[in-house]
């Protein structure tokens, strides 16, 4: 039986999930939502992707930095309220810095919307490259 993975994508003020068993889990949703689902669902596995130190790529400016401060935000409550296994990391290191198109192509992706892709892009990178992906605590200690 294989293992059913979740990975999450949180955008500014919106989240998006793909399941490896079930497909779409969320789309323009709220945490709180995804949240609930997740305990729906029961999966082996949550992958989050979390913002990278925004320095890596020089000062972050307006909508960046938007972004930054509420992945941060919704993250947080994702990680505190859902109490299952859950692994992050942030897409300068899950990616492999290959181009978007790239990482579809090689997962293969079937979802029609680019942030759902992604979604489940992690997924197959996560099982192609399980060590890019770290315990939230961890992850977080070692920024």
């Amino acid at each position: 039986m294989s293992q059913h993975i979740i990975a999450v994508d949180i955008d500014y003020r919106r989240v998006h999930a793909w399941s490896s068993k079930h497909g779409r889990v969320a789309y323009k949703a709220s945490v709180y939502d995804l949240v609930t689902k997740l305990y729906d669902l029961k999966p082996d596995l949550v992958l989050v992707e979390v913002a990278a130190p925004i320095a890596y790529r020089g000062a972050a400016r307006g909508s960046q930095l938007k972004w930054f401060i509420y992945n941060s935000y919704a993250a947080g409550i994702l990680l505190t309220l859902y109490t299952g296994k859950t692994l992050v990391s942030p897409s300068s290191s899950w990616t492999l810095s290959y181009p978007e198109k790239v990482r579809h192509a090689l997962a293969k992706t079937t979802a029609t919307n680019h942030d759902l892709r992604e979604c489940e892009t992690m997924i197959w990178f996560y099982q192609q490259h399980p060590r890019k992906w770290r315990e939230h605590a961890e992850y977080f200690t070692n920024l």
